[in-house]
């Protein structure tokens, strides 16, 4: 499960985390869970009033979808807009 806090206010939007992954699977005793930590869930779009947020395991190719965002916003972060940062996702 994923917590997401988000707050509302004059001064804008804010939003916190965890940072916790479970996955679970069976073994041939019973299902078992893991939960790993470290995930960045929420990514800051730099230059622009957005952030972001992703959960659960997934992955897009063989990459985990936190490390690929992180990846791509660095690769993408000048774009002005967050429809150019959209569309660049789409043009690759």
């Amino acid at each position: 499960m994923t917590l997401i806090l988000t707050d509302i206010s004059r001064h804008g939007v804010a939003m916190a985390a965890d940072t916790a992954e479970s996955i679970e699977a069976n073994t041939e005793s019973g299902r078992k869970m893991r939960v790993s930590f470290g995930m960045k869930k929420l990514q800051r779009l730099p230059g622009l009033s957005g952030m972001v947020g992703t959960w659960g395991f997934g992955k897009i190719g063989l990459t985990p979808t936190d490390l690929w965002l992180e990846d791509f916003v660095s690769r993408h972060g000048h774009v002005s807009s967050l429809d150019k940062l959209a569309l660049s996702a789409v043009a690759r």
